[in-house]
């Protein structure tokens, strides 16, 4: 019954239908009054699913089963099947008015008449279709996929260190300098080492570009020097 998803990593939970989730409120509230006081997961379980409209934890149905293993009543079982527009439904608040409506309507028969209800939600249950994919399946598509993509990124950072010689060095060479700013910063600095780095900061055709736009014939010539080396 139901649809299995994962929370978290090795956290699993159910999204179920309408006919499910009167079968488990049942057997829980069947229950609920021999849960111990100091269960803690008694209200996460009763806020996450009355007040929240989640999905059912698997830890929450190992939990409830342990009280019915107790009582030597049998255990809730969950097997996978397709679901309908109720299932796939993400309208949280109307599930939790749902689900406190069945559970209200449960509570309220005698136990021949919840009985019944229930061997009827059993029975609908029973007749929901196998999934088209099992969350096994899912899962293990998604891993090779993350195969696939890890594979494909690992190839690509090999071919931009070694396919045809890439040199790493370019793609981290510093911006090139426009001409009117290289004539700026060569006219401020005094420092020849200074002067070299920002011609370097130059192409040698843009360098011969700011050649042809300044008067100074110190500058002019060192511009020209860089635009030799084309």
């Amino acid at each position: 019954m139901a649809r299995k998803y994962e929370v978290r990593p090795n956290d699993y939970a159910w999204n179920c239908e309408r006919c499910e989730e009167t079968v488990l409120i049942a057997r829980f509230e069947e229950i609920a009054k021999f849960i111990e006081p100091s269960a803690v997961w008694r209200p996460e379980f009763e806020s996450c699913f009355y007040n929240n409209g989640y999905g059912v934890r698997q830890a929450y149905i190992d939990d409830i089963n342990a009280v019915r293993k107790r009582r030597r009543l049998a255990p809730i079982m969950f097997t996978e099947t397709d679901i309908m527009d109720y299932g796939r439904s993400l309208d949280r608040q109307a599930k939790a008015e749902q689900r406190r409506h069945a559970r209200d309507e449960l509570t309220a028969k005698t136990a021949e008449q919840r009985n019944k209800l229930v061997d009827l939600a059993c029975a609908e249950a029973a007749k929901l279709s196998p999934p088209h994919r099992t969350y096994e399946q899912f899962k293990a598509d998604r891993e090779q996929r993350q195969l696939e993509n890890a594979k494909s990124l690992e190839d690509a950072r090999k071919r931009t260190t070694t396919l045809n010689g890439i040199n790493i060095a370019a793609f981290t060479k510093p911006r090139e300098l426009a001409p009117e700013v290289a004539l700026k910063m060569l006219s401020l600095a005094s420092d020849p080492a200074l002067r070299d780095e920002i011609l370097a900061r130059l192409e040698p055709a843009t360098a011969l570009t700011a050649a042809e736009s300044t008067e100074d014939p110190e500058l002019r010539n060192a511009l020209v020097r860089r635009a030799l080396e084309a």
